[in-house]
């Protein structure tokens, strides 16, 4: 069954999909579309999405490279500099790259105060929630990398 977005979904998938999540740790900011995806959300965009499994035609690549570290070198083309922490620096934006064990990538959320991060849920809606609440080693894994770029 599918689900037109996080606010139809039944609790008990939800907690199954992000265990963390809560009513007292998110909130819903945005209507579903499809018109943008968390990587663009994160890069500040909410025009297109950013598929890095496609090519500049927008094809699908052969043998795409979906570990984070693909999407570090986006990142890092758009300003973008690791660092250390997620916590909030005065005059720099941040993002919060979550990781699966496979190393593989699944999810970016962007800082937009002192600990409130925002997110591009696939398909569905834009939450603000805390860094924690969408940890998941089941679906979108671990933020384990943290990137800043001046405002």
């Amino acid at each position: 069954m599918s689900y037109k977005g996080l606010f139809e979904m039944p609790q008990i998938m939800k907690n199954r999909l992000w265990p963390n999540l809560s009513p007292i740790n998110h909130e819903l900011k945005s209507e579903v579309t499809d018109k943008y995806n968390c990587v663009a959300w994160a890069n500040g965009r909410n025009d297109q999405p950013i598929d890095l499994s496609l090519d500049e035609n927008q094809e699908p690549l052969e043998y795409p490279d979906l570990t984070c570290l693909t999407y570090i070198e986006y990142f890092e083309t758009q300003g973008f500099v690791l660092c250390d922490k997620s916590d909030w620096e005065e005059g720099y934006e941040k993002i919060a790259l979550y990781e699966r064990e496979e190393k593989t990538f699944e999810h970016v959320a962007r800082l937009i105060n002192e600990n409130v991060w925002t997110s591009k849920l696939g398909e569905w809606e834009d939450i603000e929630h805390t860094l924690e609440a969408l940890t998941s080693n089941s679906y979108y894994g671990i933020p384990t990398w943290f990137m800043k770029r001046k405002l």
